[in-house]
């Protein structure tokens, strides 16, 4: 019982549904930022969802026959635990699995826990979540999908068909609101099948044959509720350029880390263009928000050192306020964390993650080109000046000067 109610405590307090948008307003004002997207391919401007006509539903106002019941047998000595794994013809199996799969035996055997089941048949799980899918429900690490997907089936309250089931109203799960309608008797549109009405110690059992009470939980991939929400149109276009649509499609399990719009204006423009005109670049940084499991954040014992998809690490914290972090930048606000997709789950983030060692290559400087190249002009060749040549200047010439002649004496 105390784990049953702690995986309620999770879907009711920690496990949000994020609201669909109907309007998507882009995040910069001048458009500036969604044209340096824009241009790459596979990137589309985000458009409105149509806005459907408004339902009308009718209030629903409790009445004294559908309030909690005294714990006393109400027509049967068996309680809707014991009903829905001896009692229903033909027998359930999926059901008494995925509820024995998160402790919830316990709840649903207790006397004093007043309540109303719905009850698909095997063939409406099988054929609307397949086996595959729902032999992964039993597995731990889906307790919470699987908890959010059966407390759709838990009024606390008693519904009896024959009296109360008078005209169309609204009511509240353990998970959310449902409708129930007349004329058929129905609930959310399904219709309800035979056995109807099997009563039980802690209150009544009813079947549905075409469907069970589906959420988004179990019913919408990861992108698929980016797809809803505006603040992850960003997120979303990059998602697409960088080719990984279909693994947040049909993956599983995934826990996606989601960026903000805010969490990408916080990126210079250079590591930004740089990542969209390198789309290899891009798919590494977007694994790198992206873990393959389901991760919940909910207590210490979420805290850890996680192994990426891109292949790095990186840390999740939480400090004694319990707020949580990733390698030291805080979570956005915590009632939006845990938003749990079909295949995973998404934690929403106001900054970019980079893996380590990434860096935007620095180019080389690049200089102008000029129209026409300009021819080096030679310097000047000044012609050498031979040095002056002296003539040669022939020695003079001195006479000979003829010996004296000294006369003969006589």
């Amino acid at each position: 019982l105390a784990v049953f109610l702690s995986c309620a405590a999770l879907s009711s307090a920690h496990v949000r549904s994020r609201p669909i948008k109907e309007t998507v307003t882009l995040h910069d004002e001048d458009g500036s930022f969604w044209n340096r997207i824009l241009q790459y391919p596979g990137a589309s401007m985000p458009t409105a969802a149509p806005t459907a006509a408004p339902v009308p539903r009718p209030s629903f106002a409790p009445t004294p026959a559908m309030a909690p019941l005294a714990p006393t047998p109400i027509g049967d000595d068996l309680t809707t635990y014991q009903i829905i794994t001896e009692k229903l013809n033909p027998p359930n199996v999926w059901l008494p699995r995925l509820v024995d799969s998160i402790d919830g035996a316990a709840l649903l055997n207790n006397p004093d826990f007043i309540h109303t089941l719905f009850a698909p048949t095997d063939n409406a799980f099988i054929a609307t979540l397949g086996e595959d899918y729902l032999q992964d429900l039993l597995g731990s690490e889906w307790s919470a999908h699987t908890s959010c997907l059966l407390f759709n089936h838990i009024v606390e309250t008693f519904i009896d068909p024959t009296s109360d089931w008078t005209e169309a109203q609204e009511l509240t799960s353990l998970n959310e609101q449902l409708t129930l309608g007349v004329n058929p008797p129905s609930v959310n549109g399904v219709a309800l099948s035979d056995p109807m009405d099997v009563s039980a110690v802690n209150g009544i059992v009813h079947s549905l044959g075409a469907s069970p009470l589906l959420s988004d939980c179990v019913t919408k991939n990861i992108f698929e509720l980016s797809l809803e929400n505006a603040d992850f149109s960003t997120l979303r276009q990059l998602v697409l350029i960088a080719g990984l649509g279909d693994g947040l499609t049909n993956t599983r399990p995934l826990t996606l880390f989601a960026p903000t719009n805010e969490a990408f204006k916080k990126l210079p423009n250079e590591v930004l263009d740089f990542l969209l005109e390198n789309p290899m670049e891009l798919q590494a940084v977007l694994k790198y928000h992206t873990l393959g499991q389901n991760l919940l954040l909910s207590n210490d014992a979420s805290a850890g050192v996680y192994e990426t998809l891109e292949g790095s690490t990186f840390e999740v914290t939480v400090d004694s306020a319990g707020a949580f972090s990733v390698n030291g930048n805080s979570m956005v606000d915590p009632d939006a964390q845990n938003t749990l997709a079909m295949n995973g789950v998404i934690q929403v983030i106001d900054t970019v993650l980079i893996p380590p060692g990434f860096a935007v290559p620095t180019a080389a400087p690049v200089l102008p080109a000029t129209s026409a190249p300009v021819a080096a002009t030679p310097a000047p060749v000044v012609p050498a000046t031979p040095a002056p040549v002296a003539p040669d200047t022939p020695a003079p010439v001195v006479p000979a000067t003829p010996a004296p002649v000294v006369p003969d004496t006589p």
